[in-house]
């Protein structure tokens, strides 16, 4: 259960993933997508 509990995050925060992608590609999207909404 812990790879679903990692996957929850709030929107402030940026760590590393499960996915496997560099903060630097998941950091410019995750900002993007809080301007968005």
């Amino acid at each position: 259960m812990t790879t679903a509990q990692s996957l929850m995050r709030g929107f402030g925060e940026v760590g590393a993933n499960v996915v496997g992608l560099d903060l630097t590609v998941t950091e410019p999207v995750c900002e993007g997508l809080n301007i968005a909404l």
